[in-house]
């Protein structure tokens, strides 16, 4: 029964861990007339990287 119970566990752990992954957080905004900031993140806690691209 323990080990089960461990095993459960075990498997709940690892389906997290893994599905924390796939739910990146995305971001988009103009700053200006001429840029646009994109910034996403792996994991839902944590910082943004933040990119800028230009466009006419």
């Amino acid at each position: 029964m323990t080990k089960t119970i461990a095993a459960l566990g075990f498997a709940a752990i690892l389906g997290l861990a893994f599905c924390q992954n796939a739910q990146a957080q995305y971001s988009e905004h103009r700053v200006g007339k001429h840029k646009i900031v994109k910034c996403y993140r792996d994991l839902v806690i944590g910082k943004y990287r933040c990119h800028t691209y230009y466009y006419w």
